[in-house]
Order: C-alpha cells, then structure tokens, then sequence
C-alpha cells in the first residue's frame, strides 16, 4: 500500500489466531515483530482484524449448461505462495482456449454453452487443479507437523529433490501451474524465465 502501510496475512493455528483478533494492539505488534523478527521494522497494527479458516475445497463439478466455474468458486487451498491465483488464471484461460476451438471448429455461438464444450474446460482443468491442489495441501501438511518423523522425512526429501535438477523443476512447475497441460497463451511465455 502507499503511505507505508501493509497489510499482512498471517496464516497460523485457529486458536493462535483467535488470540491474535482478540489481543491488545501492543499485543498484537509484540506478537508480529517476533514473529517476522524485525524484518519489517518497528509495526504498529492499525485497522480491522479478521480471521477465517483455511480449508481445501473442490467442486464437484465444474460445469452445467449456460454455466462454468473458474478460480476459487471452483477450488480453494491453503494460500502459499498465491498459488490459488495461479490456478485461476489458468482456468481462465483454459475456458477461453476451449470456446474459442469449439467455435473455430464450427460450433454455432449458442453451443458454446452447452455441456458437450463445457465438459472439455471441466476435464482439463479439474485434472489439473486436482494435481496442483494435492501437492500444495500435502506441502502445508508436511510443514505444519510438529513430529520429528515427518521432520526428518521432510529434509531428506527436500535434500532429495534439491539435488535433482529433473525433479526439481517438475515439483516447481506444478507448484507454479507452469507444467502439465497448459492452454496455448500460457505455452506462449517463456516459462524458463520464471522458474
């Protein structure tokens, strides 16, 4: 924001988050300058507070006729890294890619929103999302454990996949929505550039 202001989302445990809506402003300053140990500078809370909690969805089905769901009324995760924009975009994108084939291949206007089409957008993305959904809910799973089991299985596979260039990159392309299959404009961009 301009004038210095941020705002900050703080994705914590339900109960610590309700103490953080319920505390003192100083409180709630203590509590974000250990917790981003100074990074920000001096923070002094200022406005409305929130919560709400953090849960990954999925529609069942994506389409009906005359109707398609894209982004968060079709899926919503935990938000690291805004990786729920990404997936978005893509099914953005994918929709329109689908309408405009169909209507490229000869479909009258009025049948691009049919089911026939709109089930080719929905077989696309729900495969996709689902993959992308998995793996980031699966990476908050693993980071959010306090066990020493899943600890030590979480270094070594992160060692694991570090060391590997290969895999590397397939766990970030799917973490970014930049592998599988993608929709032409996407294809378009050189990817490279942001991996």
């Amino acid at each position: 924001m301009a004038d210095g202001r941020s705002s900050i989302v703080w994705s914590t445990r339900p109960e610590h988050a309700l103490e953080l809506v319920e505390c003192s402003a100083t409180q709630l300053g203590e509590a974000l300058a250990q917790a981003i140990d100074g990074v920000l500078g001096e923070v002094t809370p200022d406005g409305p507070r929130g919560r709400f909690p953090l849960r990954l969805a999925h529609a069942r089905s994506y389409v009906k006729e005359r109707f398609a769901l894209v982004g968060d009324a079709a899926h919503a995760m935990h938000p690291l890294a805004g990786q729920g924009v990404n997936l978005g975009f893509l099914d953005c994108a994918a929709l329109v890619e689908t309408l405009v084939d169909a209507r490229r291949a000869g479909a009258r206007v009025e049948a691009l929103a049919e089911l026939p089409v709109l089930r080719r957008y929905e077989r696309w993305r729900k495969s996709e999302n689902l993959l992308a959904l998995g793996l980031i809910d699966g990476i908050n799973r693993l980071f959010s454990t306090t066990r020493a089991p899943l600890g030590w299985i979480r270094r070594t596979g992160f060692t694991l996949v570090d060391a590997s260039r290969p895999a590397k990159r397939a766990l970030m392309g799917r973490a970014m929505g930049t592998a599988g299959e993608l929709p032409r404009v996407v294809k378009s961009v050189e990817l490279d550039r942001f991996a």
